[in-house]
């Protein structure tokens, strides 16, 4: 029954084996300095209903693997750039405008409270 926020991408970042110790550091020393000197960078606690949250976790589950395994791609220059336009469409096939609505409902809603 937790809110959508910046919890779970810090929470993400700190598991990431792939990360070296000082990499984690380097994000942890500057999200700690963004939000110490800046509290308009922290999100509204924003609980999603329970239909949001099943509706984001169903969409995130295949976006979220061909995102990753993209960037891979082209990263290391096995996906021409010249494909990033299809990479962003299929993004949009997958739902990642249907995510953001959904964040952008919850926002409005914490906003107006």
């Amino acid at each position: 029954t937790g809110g959508f926020g910046f919890t779970q991408y810090k929470a993400a970042a700190a598991l990431n084996s792939d990360l070296s110790d000082k990499a984690k550091k380097v994000i942890d020393d500057s999200v700690n300095y963004s939000l110490e000197t800046d509290k308009s960078l922290l999100l509204p606690y924003m609980p999603g209903t329970a239909d949001e949250k099943t509706e984001i976790a169903t969409l995130s589950a295949d976006l979220s693997t061909y995102m990753s395994e993209m960037y891979n791609k082209f990263i290391l220059g096995y996906e021409p750039l010249e494909n990033y336009d299809a990479f962003v469409q299929q993004c949009k096939d997958l739902g990642i405008e249907k995510i953001i609505a959904i964040y952008q409902t919850a926002y409005d809603r914490a906003m107006a409270q």
